[in-house]
């Protein structure tokens, strides 16, 4: 049997009939439109936000969007769910798009504050090409770098010499001389991304704002800042002149230079100024580290007692080249990412979970990565100072102080007691030139301790001088307690140091004190150390007991 099939009509696209008689079918085909709108859902995610410009339901094909991830405060944002790591960006609709990305919280905002306007300028260029060289991309690590750069030291990257604001990014290129991180604007310094600045880095403002700003913009858990240049120690330089009693130009210093020494504009930041700065900001430092000569001051540590956890720095001179920048972030970024999975651990376990990384661990790594740096270098030094334990460390030292004020009861004694810091306490200070001479705390403590039967003439109050021994063994345990050091001579107990004396071209002791370090003299420039300290500072009356007065200007 046979049957006719004629036409095909249905709303089937295709399909397998069976013919049984004769049978009629229509064919109807209708032209289905392109689909010329699509949907871009940004995914909510933990830690932040997401937002689309423009924004609407659908967009056009080919319409191109710009997209942005927004950090809620205190997290940091990651990468997208396509890899991508720049939190604004474009996006192509050719389809309906789906992304969403990944925040993580910001456990440090780290400010390098590079006052490099002057014979340090090569070695800012390098350590933040070290900074770059760093992976802490993926550690909840911020780093702002603040640099000034001089004129003809160092010609690189297009020899700009204005002041720069950075966000340090990771270089997979390492150590190649180019810096390639993130030239920022910050309104309250006045500093474009696309203009030059001058700025003095001397200026105590310039300090406080810059952080201010980090702590604004960059919110974290904590925050660190590290003063990078020349430094001097207790004050800000040792030009000062004894001719007219001012500060001569700052470019007179031999060698050893001020805390943000500015060649452009010829000034420093003292000590005192540098406390001003941090402490007025809204949120304490855990960390603050100084990558300087003569940090690891008695005097240092006592002025920024109230204004951090940590504080790192060393007694002694620094090499030029200073950290390396690259091995003190990688091991900051481990920790940090070991911490952050104890965080996870924590909560997956529903036990408490961890903190940020502590300002230690930080203060830790500094010291680690100095050690391995100049390991082999006999007078490279390094300490980490627990702030909180300065008080009584120098409550200790006062009244081992009283103890050998006692025993100075004569003129023969003070040449005794001089003559033995000259030749037997570790000193540090900068050869062949006139300069300040800083001395460890610990050494004088023990060498007077060692000496007093020889050194010393019959003291005026026995029961203080019989007390020397036990004063001594409780420096040395509040010594301990504060400070913990590296030495590349392997001295452990070579941790803090203390201003002596001006030192002339010869090296011999100079009685010409500046009046910054004259207690009551009236110098607005004066440390904290300076005005509370009882029993080691010169004061302006020559006739009160002190140490460095009974040695320097007691009549007897």
């Amino acid at each position: 049997m046979r049957f006719n099939f004629k036409m095909l009509l249905a709303v089937i696209l295709s399909a397998f009939i069976c013919v049984s008689c004769d049978q009629i079918l229509w064919r109807e085909i209708s032209i289905e439109p392109p689909q010329n709108s699509f949907e871009l859902v940004l995914r909510d995610a933990e830690g932040g936000t997401f937002e689309s410009n423009p924004s609407k339901s659908t967009y056009s094909a080919g319409e191109t969007v710009s997209i942005k991830a927004i950090p809620n405060e205190g997290f940091m944002f990651k990468c997208w769910s396509d890899g991508v790591s720049e939190p604004e960006r474009t996006v192509v609709i050719n389809g309906d798009m789906e992304l969403g990305g990944e925040f993580t919280r910001r456990s440090w905002t780290i400010v390098m504050y590079m006052a490099a306007d002057n014979d340090l300028e090569s070695a800012a260029i390098l350590d933040i090409n070290e900074m770059e060289a760093a992976d802490i991309e993926d550690s909840g690590i911020t780093v702002l770098a603040l640099v000034d750069r001089a004129e003809g030291y160092d010609g690189t990257n297009g020899n700009w010499t204005d002041t720069r604001l950075y966000e340090i990014k990771h270089d997979d290129d390492g150590l190649n001389g180019n810096i390639i991180s993130e030239r920022i604007s910050c309104n309250t310094l006045g500093l474009s991304a696309d203009d030059d600045s001058e700025l003095n880095m001397a200026d105590p403002n310039v300090l406080h704002n810059v952080l201010r700003f980090a702590q604004k913009q960059y919110p974290a858990s904590e925050y660190g800042l590290i003063m990078w240049g020349h430094g001097t120690g207790w004050r800000g330089t040792n030009c000062f002149s004894s001719e007219g009693g001012s500060y001569g130009p700052v470019t007179e210093t031999a060698g050893v230079k001020a805390f943000a020494i500015d060649d452009y504009s010829a000034s420093f930041m003292t000590i005192s100024q540098v406390h001003q700065a941090i402490s007025k900001l809204p949120e304490k430092l855990g960390f603050i580290g100084f990558d300087t000569c003569y940090s690891a001051l008695l005097e240092t540590a006592w002025e920024f007692r109230n204004d951090a956890a940590f504080m790192v720095g060393s007694e002694n001179i620094v090499p030029s080249n200073g950290w390396n920048y690259q091995i003190f972030l990688d091991s900051v970024a481990a920790e940090a990412c070991q911490n952050a999975t104890s965080a996870q651990a924590a909560q997956a376990s529903q036990t408490a979970s961890a903190a940020s990384l502590p300002a230690e661990t930080l203060a830790n790594c500094a010291v680690s990565a100095f050690s391995e740096q100049y390991t082999g270098m006999a007078s490279a030094s390094i300490s980490k100072i627990n702030l909180s334990k300065v008080e009584g460390l120098k409550s200790a030292f006062e009244r081992f102080c009283a103890s050998v004020i006692s025993g100075i009861t004569s003129s023969s004694a003070a040449r005794n007691v001089l003559n033995c810091v000259m030749s037997n306490v570790l000193s540090f200070s900068y050869p062949g030139s006139a300069c300040d001479m800083y001395i460890d705390m610990y050494s004088f403590v023990n060498q007077m301790n060692t000496s007093k039967d020889t050194i010393f003439s019959e003291p005026d109050d026995t029961e203080v001088f019989s007390h020397m021994d036990s004063r001594r063994s409780s420096f040395v345990t509040a010594l301990n307690k504060a400070v913990s050091s590296w030495s590349g001579n392997g001295a452990k107990n070579a941790k803090l140091g203390i201003y002596f004396s001006p030192l002339t071209s010869s090296g011999a002791p100079s009685y010409n004190f500046s009046p910054a370090y004259i207690k009551n003299s009236g110098d607005l420039t004066q440390s904290a150390f300076v005005a509370d300290s009882q029993n080691w500072v010169p004061e302006r009356n020559t006739t009160t007991a002190t140490v460095l007065n009974k040695i320097f200007f007691t009549e007897f």
